[in-house]
């Protein structure tokens, strides 16, 4: 047995103290499983390694109309085009426009202007959850392009407004021991809507827009009449599918994943179970040696009172 004063000192060496041993082999090999179940439960969210993002179209707003002068001045106006994407991944992917995209009016599609990324719109999906993104389109529509639509302009079924879409998403995610995901996936998307024709503004005193449409081409592509009713291919609706990337990149993800988890999972867990088993190894051992201090304790009492109870010799 220590007295107290050497105990302390025993502790502050940590040499021959098997209960702080003990205690410290155990806690770490509590905080290592711990550690080993999260990492398991992120390769269980990392399964499949991308997921398909799903995006549905806000509001179209007709932003800065110009009304021009026919044969004179230009007509413009900009049209600002809401995304409202839902990413399942645990990991934020960010997105940009990777080029300017054309804007094409007219059954014959006579570019009218560009599509490109909306100043403040976001620049990624946030991790297994929503968000927004925005596109602006600018149109100017001049004397030529006014000759080339003026059927459908008087007509009053509207005029086809087609916007070429090139957006890139990117993925970049560093595993543990050296595993890396990285993707710049482009995804070029043909969208169209429809205009109200003149008849529609004289009738209403503004232009009207119906709902967009997006194809993977303009071949695709059917886009829904003005009146608002169902129809169109892909209405309302755009995928970035997995499908859709390179599937080597997608198989290289997978791999890194594997393997930089399956090795922290492997050095986790099996650092647990040597901490655990040493933290029981000492725990015997204390209570053995207890055990048998308290033996001898017991049969030392007993000596001492059986000496105490015999008589001591008379001398003859």
């Amino acid at each position: 047995l220590f007295e107290p004063g050497q105990t302390m000192d025993c502790c502050r060496c940590c040499g021959k103290c098997p209960r702080f041993w003990a205690s410290c082999t155990a806690i770490s090999g509590i905080i290592s499983l711990l550690i080993a179940i999260w990492l398991t439960s992120l390769y269980n969210r990392l399964t499949p390694i991308y997921q398909d993002i799903s995006c549905t179209f806000g509001a179209a707003k007709l932003e800065h109309l110009q009304i021009g002068v026919p044969l004179i001045s230009p007509t413009k106006f900009s049209i600002e085009i809401e995304m409202k994407c839902s990413n399942p991944n645990p990991y934020t992917i960010s997105f940009d426009y990777s080029k300017k995209g054309g804007v094409y009016m007219g059954s014959s599609k006579t570019k009218v202007g560009d599509s490109m990324e909306s100043p403040f719109s976001n620049s990624g999906f946030p991790a297994e959850s929503n968000g927004s993104i925005f596109a602006t389109t600018d149109v100017t529509i001049n004397g030529g392009v006014l000759s080339s639509i003026t059927g459908e302009l008087i007509g009053s079924t509207g005029v086809p407004l087609y916007i070429e879409l090139n957006q890139k998403l990117g993925v970049d995610i560093r595993f543990f021991f050296g595993g890396h995901f990285k993707v710049q996936q482009d995804f070029v998307k043909d969208c169209g809507m429809m205009l109200s024709g003149l008849m529609g503004v004289i009738g209403t005193g503004k232009i009207q827009q119906g709902r967009m449409a997006c194809a993977d081409s303009f071949a695709q592509l059917e886009v829904p009449p003005l009146d608002g009713s169902s129809g169109g291919s892909g209405a309302g609706d755009m995928h970035f599918a997995a499908d859709d990337m390179d599937p080597e990149t997608i198989k290289r993800g997978r791999v890194a994943k594997d393997v930089g988890l399956g090795v922290a999972m492997g050095v986790t867990y099996g650092s647990a179970l040597i901490l655990l088993v040493t933290s029981a190894y000492l725990l015997r051992s204390i209570c053995v040696s207890s055990y048998s201090n308290d033996s001898k304790f017991v049969q030392t009492e007993e000596d001492s009172e059986s000496c105490m109870s015999e008589p001591e010799s008379m001398p003859e």
